[in-house]
């Protein structure tokens, strides 16, 4: 393996304002791979001048206008320093493949870059992986070769083409992160130069007609009162108080043990420590740090009265409260309820009854909130009910507020909308009297 086989460039590169004594000059630098013995070693790829810094006339006046003049060279001094013919023949003592430039995408993904991922895959990674790479990727890259791929005008139409077919935002964005990852991995191996999806700007990368997801509802006081006297099985009642008093996640609710169930110092507490996958139907043990999220195990908080009516379930309800590992709210068979099928069987219909069918879990939490912050309860607490590592998420998201000077100015403009409407009422009886 030759030591100064540069695997490059990574990422764009940057500039540097270089004094010396003839002057200052702005230099480009970037970093790349080499390998040796199998293994890529991070190094510095090269440079590339640009000019001597100017203060009047035709130059290069400031770092701002060095970087676009290095945008508008940076590839073709990118396959001058690290041509194609000196990364296609690559070898390695790895036992992976590495692929070719013609190889097309869908004999890349199998060949390549399923085989670099499939044990560190879980289940949920895996199948989601292989809806987009079944629907989106290989429907419209499969019989590219990677290196036709690697062209920002076809991402471009690959995520049009999405757009087109109204997906949502979040369905966007995750193929568009497929496909990026596909061209990294085949320009990690040498394969290709640079990374077309990289180059595409942030903000151009998802297209317009791309639908986004619409903020849910928080539900009221009100509403949730009405809810709960639509319920009527003394089960489902408790169900929808951990819900909205808890601000417990869908996922987390009914796979809740009575182990979970907890009192310390005399006040009463839930414990969260696993969640249900809605798509392989799986219970996940937390163990520590959920893999690709912030959550740890935690607890929350039970108010007395509902602490009561959990304990009176345990003792009287369908259930065995006896056995810790037992789920609180079980199936008849002992398993967990599925929540889409606790929704469609109480939550939906109890909505439709009060005029709110299209009511879900994410109301509560957010209901927990901005019910809560109306309520002049302190930001923290409410944090930390809902298990928030950022404040600013639950006080820009989760409550949806109205500023209290704000309600007092819709409320003098009805004030005055009202008093014009009074005075043109007045104003006809008058001009009816005098007819």
């Amino acid at each position: 393996m030759h030591r100064d086989l540069k695997l490059g460039p990574i990422g764009k590169g940057w500039v540097e304002e270089v004094k010396t004594k003839d002057g200052t000059r702005f230099i480009a630098r970037w970093n790349v791979y080499v390998l040796h013995e199998g293994a890529r070693h991070r190094t510095k790829g090269g440079q590339h001048e640009l000019g001597f810094k100017v203060a009047h006339g035709p130059g290069l006046k400031s770092v701002k206008q060095a970087k676009d003049a290095w945008d508008k060279v940076r590839w073709e001094v990118f396959r001058k320093h690290h041509p194609p013919s000196l990364l296609s023949p690559l070898k390695s003592h790895s036992r992976l493949p590495k692929g070719d430039p013609e190889m097309k995408v869908k004999d890349f993904i199998t060949a390549v870059y399923e085989p670099r991922r499939k044990e560190a895959w879980e289940d949920n990674s895996r199948i989601n992986w292989e809806y987009y790479r079944d629907s989106f990727l290989i429907p419209f890259f499969g019989d590219h070769s990677i290196t036709d791929m690697n062209d920002e005008d076809l991402i471009r139409q690959f995520m049009a083409e999405i757009a087109d077919r109204e997906f949502s935002h979040w369905t966007a964005n995750k193929a568009f992160t497929f496909a990026k990852s596909l061209l990294e991995t085949a320009r990690n191996l040498g394969i290709i130069i640079g990374n077309a999806a990289a180059a595409i700007p942030k903000a151009h990368r998802i297209p317009k007609g791309v639908k986004r997801a619409a903020g849910q509802p928080a539900i009221s006081i009100e509403q949730f009162a009405s809810l709960l006297n639509a319920i009527k099985k003394p089960r489902d009642k408790i169900i929808l108080k951990i819900l909205f008093l808890c601000a417990v996640r869908r996922g987390e609710l009914f796979v809740l043990k009575w182990k979970d169930f907890q009192q310390q110092d005399g006040r009463w507490l839930l414990r969260i420590e696993r969640s249900f996958c809605a798509r392989t139907h799986r219970v996940k043990e937390w163990k520590g740090k959920v893999v690709g999220t912030p959550r740890t195990p935690a607890m929350v908080a039970v108010p007395p009265v509902l602490a009561e009516e959990v304990e009176g379930w345990r003792k009287y309800g369908d259930t065995d409260g006896s056995d810790p590992e037992s789920f609180i709210f079980p199936t008849r068979n002992g398993t967990a309820i599925i929540g889409t099928n606790w929704a469609e069987d109480v939550l939906k219909p109890a909505g439709t009854k009060v005029g709110i069918p299209d009511v879900s879990y994410h109301w509560f939490r957010r209901g927990h909130a901005t019910v809560q912050h109306h309520q002049n309860v302190a930001d923290k607490p409410i944090q930390g009910q809902l298990r928030h590592a950022d404040a600013e998420l639950t006080r820009n998201v989760y409550m949806q507020q109205i500023a209290p000077e704000t309600h007092r100015a819709v409320a003098d403009l009805e004030s005055v909308v009202l008093e014009r409407m009074k005075l043109e009422k007045g104003a006809k009886a008058k001009d009816a009297g005098a007819g």
